[in-house]
Parts: structure tokens; sequence; C-alpha cells
């Protein structure tokens, strides 16, 4: 399952970028930064210069002469391919720092927080000299899993495994850059140096087509002299993963490449476009490796005119997202730094940083080399020294996660990325697409995209998908299903524009829906709770009709927004089996009557939170509106949030809520209270009315891995007219929370306006 490992923490560097460079300050004497584009590091495998399409068939209809969509623009990348590689012409030596950060997410549909998985920081002096041969000095490094509470400051065989790591990373998992001007990018060992296409390749303009864009104007500091920047934007010809939608920008009067930015032209679906994964060879694929999608959402970075010489590599930046269906989601970031230069300084500088000090390990080895003009049997030198495991993290001692400044005085990273800077990067190469793209259906089912569930409606509900494109950018999905016990198919027609985290979709469908404002009752979670546990947290109904809806996600937050015009009727049980019937538990309750009719409305949705890690606070909430008018006119609002915060040696977690509905509501969306969402100890929908409020307390002690939790709930629903202390529903009870409350299983009892004890199992606690 390597190649899994290496999807999530080494991804494909691309995406898109701002819309134009900016000087910034310079670092040093005859030093200025220029938003640009480099090779990334070595974790990350290569768009190769001489990459493995072919040419006669790269452009499909269109030929290579096409390319060119105005004369200028040709002399331009012409010219560019010419001074490629010659970036370091008089660059016999150099040595710089480089600082690394990754940062791994875990979220998941209908999670009211994302949770950090994983995060490594590093720090190294790198020493690079003609044709290749390179020393990388470990500074520092540190990792953490922060879900788990581990980190290597406090565990001796994390560091000494992470020790290990950095020793053995002589090879192409080493962050160390090539020869400068070497431009090629890098993605992460999927199928080797020929998996996708550069634009600036020889035999590209079979595969792309290049458009004259912006041009910028940059005076340099404390120089009289400026630079002239001239973008040009590629656009593929088809919508092909191994093709990038691309903007480079050039320096007009060298030609030098000063930024390049891309991204793949669609999502990478593993097990079709990864030549190397399960089922490539046409063997049996897990229904879970189906679901997966890689969707890199941005890569850019800055170049710096070293001695108003040579642009060498100055920052980067790359976020990208890793998709198990609607399941689960693991957002990653990687961000590094090259600061503190020195240009063809002295030999003995080299000597000195290659000196293994008493305790630290060496390691040497040959690799092939990468030099333009290198021959096939040339190889270079890398020589890498790691210090013992106890002294790896003291090189960070001072440095806040994150990397924002030091308390010894070690080159820290100068101007990390922000959110906002990424956030503009990715939204600039949205309007780059391909002109003509090919008729490529794609069918899915099982575990992808909800295809497969289980509720007492339907039974068993296996669902088909066909997914093909329609012109560049826009998609159409076909759905269609039947359950094993609902005689009625279903099945939806929906067109989309855009994917993964920002779409415009419009859909004509017949459907089972359900009621909740919290729990997924169709999604995979709740399918096995009611087919193990006969617990089905569903009050459905059936739904016909249009709609037309526009959905934003990014690392902080989701809104979704849907205009709708659909009739709704009531969905009768059908099955009550369950593998706990089978040791003697209860049936499987009725289905809620709901009002036969139609309305035409619109329903908004928005999520936020603010913090990740379990060292310090968090909050979250979700905001619900919905009005519609049509059989019965009403409206309806709900608000819910809830913070944690350490509080001494425990932390605190709390959650509050509240919602009402005016106008003629009718049952089926109605506010609806009971279990882990809302008011534990009670089953789903044992709450039920135009109005509600909920109030949730949990006090835990942080723990690595596991942790028990004491927790008390509170809720009420009804009319507004009768609020009533003595009416609401109240219970406590003990948990066990597993990773940060990704996995979380309560007893709960109901003290007040309910009795019993119950068991909840569910994702996403509080704490």
């Amino acid at each position: 399952m390597n190649f899994l490992l290496t999807l999530v923490f080494l991804a494909a560097p691309w995406g898109p970028v701002s819309a134009g460079p900016t000087a910034s300050p310079a670092t040093a004497p005859g030093t200025v930064t220029v938003s640009g584009s480099f090779h990334a590091m070595e974790a990350l495998a290569s768009l190769a210069s001489d990459p493995a399409v072919d040419p006669s068939t790269a452009g499909d209809t269109l030929t290579a002469e096409d390319a060119w969509l105005d004369p200028g623009v040709r002399t331009l990348v012409e010219r560019a391919r010419r001074v490629r590689g010659r970036t370091a012409e008089g660059v016999e030596r150099y040595q710089a720092t480089v600082w690394e950060r990754v940062e791994v997410g875990l979220t998941g549909n209908r999670f009211r927080r994302e949770r950090t998985a994983f995060t490594d920081e590093r720090r190294a002096r790198v020493a690079w000299e003609a044709p290749g041969n390179r020393v990388v000095r470990w500074e520092g490094a540190r990792q953490a899993i922060p879900m788990a509470g581990v980190r290597s400051e406090d565990d001796s065989g994390m560091a000494e495994s992470l020790a290990r790591t950095l020793g053995s990373m002589t090879g192409g998992s080493s962050p160390v850059f090539n020869a400068p001007g070497d431009d090629r990018i890098f993605f992460g060992g999927w199928g080797g140096d020929d998996w996708g296409l550069h634009p600036l390749a020889d035999t590209a303009h079979h595969a792309y087509r290049y458009g004259s864009g912006d041009t910028l104007r940059v005076t340099l500091p404390g120089e009289s002299r400026s630079l002239e920047l001239v973008e040009v934007r590629v656009e593929p010809r088809r919508m092909d993963p191994r093709l990038v939608v691309g903007s480079l920008w050039f320096d007009l009067a060298t030609g030098d490449l000063v930024r390049g930015t891309y991204r793949p032209a669609r999502p990478i679906v593993l097990v079709e476009d990864l030549p190397d994964s399960p089922g490539a060879e046409g063997t049996r694929v897990p229904l879970l490796l189906r679901t997966i999608q890689l969707e890199v959402r941005q890569v850019t970075a800055d170049y710096t005119l070293q001695e108003m010489t040579w642009w060498l590599p100055h920052r980067y930046a790359i976020s990208l997202e890793l998709r198990f269906g609607e399941f689960l989601r693991f957002p990653v970031v990687v961000q590094w730094q090259v600061d503190d230069y020195r240009v063809n300084g002295d030999e003995g500088e080299w000597g000195r940083l290659a000196e293994v000090p008493e305790a630290w390990v060496r390691a040497e080895t040959l690799r092939p080399s990468r030099a333009p003009g290198a021959s096939d049997g040339d190889s270079v030198s890398v020589v890498t020294l790691v210090p013992p495991a106890d002294l790896l993290g003291q090189g960070l001692v001072g440095v806040p996660a994150g990397g924002a400044g030091t308390e010894l005085g070690a080159p820290a990273p100068p101007r990390p990325f922000t959110a906002e800077e990424l956030e503009a990067f990715r939204q600039d190469l949205e309007g780059i697409l391909p002109r003509v793209e090919i008729f490529a259906p794609r069918v899915t089912w099982g575990l992808g995209d909800g295809l497969l569930r289980y509720n007492r409606v339907e039974g068993v509900s296996p669902g088909v998908a066909l997914v093909a494109p329609l012109v560049p950018g826009w998609s159409i999905r076909t759905e269609a299903r039947l359950g094993s016990a609902d005689p009625v198919p279903l099945g939806s027609v929906r067109v989309r524009r855009g994917a993964g985290d920002r779409s415009l979709d419009l859909a004509l469908h017949h459907s089972l829906a359900h009621g909740s404002d919290w729990d997924d009752p169709l999604g995979l979670s709740a399918s096995l709770a009611t087919l193990l546990a006969g617990v089905d947290a569903g009050e459905y109904h059936r739904v016909s009709g249009l709609e037309a809806g526009l959905h934003r996600r990014g690392r902080s937050g989701a809104i979704r927004a849907m205009a709708f015009a659909e009739r709704h009727r009531s969905a009768e049980k059908n099955t009550d089996f369950s593998m706990r019937r089978w040791v003697g538990g209860d049936t499987l309750r009725t289905n809620r009557e709901a009002l036969h009719g139609a309305w035409v409305g619109l329903r908004v949705t928005a999520d936020g939170h603010r913090g990740r890690e379990m060292a310090g606070g968090r909050a979250f909430g979700r905001v619900t509106l919905e009005a519609a008018t049509g059989e019965t006119a009403y409206s309806r609002l709900g608000l819910s949030g809830g913070v944690i915060h350490p509080l001494g040696p425990v932390e605190l977690g709390m959650e509050l809520g509240a919602g009402r509905g005016w106008g003629d509501l009718p049952p089926q969306r109605e506010f609806q209270l009971g279990g882990p969402r809302s008011v534990r100890g009670i089953r789903h929908g044992s709450l039920v009315g135009p109005a509600h409020g909920f109030a949730r307390v949990e006090v835990a002690r942080p723990a690595r891995g596991a942790r028990l939790a004491l927790f008390g709930d509170a809720g009420w629903a009804g009319s507004t007219d009768r609020i009533r202390w003595d009416e609401t529903v109240r219970s406590a009870g003990l948990g066990i929370s597993v990773l940060d409350g990704l996995i979380r299983m309560d007893l709960a009892r109901a003290l007040h306006g309910a009795d019993g004890w119950r068991i909840h199992v569910y994702l996403d606690g509080i704490l």
C-alpha cells in the first residue's frame, strides 16, 4: 500500500496561481524576489522533459500548427525552450537553508471540524556543486500526529524513526532540488519520470495550445533597472490528468522562466489514471479503492533573483485533497522555503559543510545526473548528514509549529504563504480549459459517491452512475438505483460545472430524502448502523423535482445554496431486517408520515471551523436557512456551534443549538432531535417540532490515542407557545474517544423526560 501513502503525503505539484508576480523586499544585497515557479522537491516525481506522450496522437484531431493562438507567443515559447537549462550558467556552487512543512488534515461529510492527522517540519543546510553533486546537512526535524497526541519531541521511538528516514533520503525522495535551471516538475512516484507532459517540452505543442496573457513591469528594489514580465497561458487540448492547465511568466529580456504554475486538467481517479494502481491490469479492485480521487487545488512558488543574475528558488506551496468518495477527505498542504543563499563561495565552505560531527550519521549515494546535457551513464554524489535522534528536535527549539521566529537565531521561514494567498493562486487558472473535449464516459458503482446504502425503506439499495463530459468544464451524471425491499426505482440526471470543492449543479431527480439537520442517514456509517445494530437515524420521504445548486468548500468551511421545485410524498417502511434482530433485538421503527404536496424554495447551509490541533482551542458552527411556498408557506432557521478549550489538566467541550420555523411547516421539515449529534440517551427523532434547542457539555483529560469523557446533554423540541424547562430531555454518560473524537462510543442514560440506557457508536465526536 505504499502508493496510497505516497498519494496522501507526496502529492503532485500542479495548481493555479495569482494574477501576477510581485516584487518583495530583497533578503540580501543584490537579491529580489518575484512570484515564480520552480521544480519541486524530489519527494514529488517528475513531469519529464522527455515525456512518454506520443506526438502523433497527443493532439488528437488538432494539428500542432494551431498550438499558437497569436504569432508573438510562438516566438516567446520557442525562445524559452532554447534558454531552458542555461539559467544556471556561471553558477559553480551554492549553499542555502531549506525549510519544509507538511500538514495533512482529516475530515468527512457533515463533520463538525477538520482534524490534523500529521505534521512534519524540517530544516537543512544544502550545498550544490556543478555538475550536480550535493550535500544535505539536516539541522532539525520534528513530526507529530496531533489527533493522537503523539510528537517526536516526546517519543524517542518516533524520533529515531525520523532520524533513520532522513538518513535514507539520499535518492528520489530527498527535498533537494536539481541543478538550477532544471524546470521539471515532480509528481510522487506514480509511474516514473514520464507520467506527465511539461508545457515547455519539445513535443508539448502537440498536446497544448498557447496564448498571450498579462504583462507586468517590476522595479527592482534599490536598483535603477526594471524587469518586464510577460505571461503565456497554457491550455490542454483535452481533459486528461496527464496534461496541465498552466500560466508561465517569462523575463521578456532574457526568456528566463520566472514563474510557471500548473494543475491537472481534471482530478485524478486512482484506478483509471495511475499506471501502477490496483486494477491497472484488469484485476479485481476493492470497493473502497474505486472511490479514491486526488484533486490538486493549486501550486505556486517564488523565485529569487540572486546577485541580479540568477533566478533561484525561494518559496513553494502546494494544496491538494485526497478523497475517498464523499466519506473521508484528506487535505494536504506542503510549503517550503529556501533562504540564506551563498552563490559561488570558496571551495572550503563545501568541505566544512560535509564534515561529520561525533555521533552523526553520514550516508552517500550515487544518482543518475539530471543536469542539462548529461549522458545516460553520468551520475552525481548525494551526501546526507543526520544528527542523533536526541539532537534532531533541538534544531527547531523555539520555532513554533508552522515555522515563524526562533530563539536560537537560526534562519526561519520569512514569509509563508497565507491561506488567502493560496486561495487566490487556486482561482487564477479556473478559466483555462481545453476547447475540445473527448467523450469518455465513466461508470461507477459500489461505495463510491454513496451508491450502496441500507435503510428501512429501501433495504439494500445499490446504485450505478454514468459520468460523462459535455463541454470543457461541464459534465453530466446519470444515476439509477433500486432497493431490495422497495419496488420504486429512483434516479437522477445532474449537469455539473466544475468539480471537487467548487461546483454549480442543475438536477432532475426522483429520490429518497430525509429531514435531519445533523446526521446523514443515507451515508455509509448510518447504513452500517442500520444493518448491524438496527438503528436507523432517518425520517424519510420521497421527493421528485428540479434543483439548481451552488457549492463552495475550503479548508475552514463550506457553503451550499440550492433553489428547488419539488413534490413530496410519504415513504413506507419496507423491511425490519438487521443483524441485531438475530439476537432478539427490536424491529425497525415505522417511518413518520409526510405531508403530500409541492413546494418551490431555497435552502442554504454554511459550515465553518477554526483550529485543528488538540493542543489549542477549536471552534465550529453551522447555519441552515430554508424558505418555501406551495402546498404551505414556511421558513426555518437553525443555528449551532461549539468550542473546545484546554482548562487546566482537562479539556472542556461545549455545543449549543437552536432553531425555529415560521408559517406552516410540513412534518418532514420540522426539527428532529435525538441521537449522538444532538441529545444522547434517546433514539433519533424522539423530539420533533417547529422549534428546538439543545446543549451539550463534555469534559475529558487529554491522552494519547484514546481518552475517557464525561458528558451531559439537554434538549427540547415543540411549539414556541409552550417552552418549559420541565419538558426538556436530559441525559448523561461516559464516552470513549479515539483520535481526537474521530471515532466515538458513548454509554448514555436518559435522566429526565425519558428513561433507559443507550449505546451510541459514531464518527466526529466533540472531544
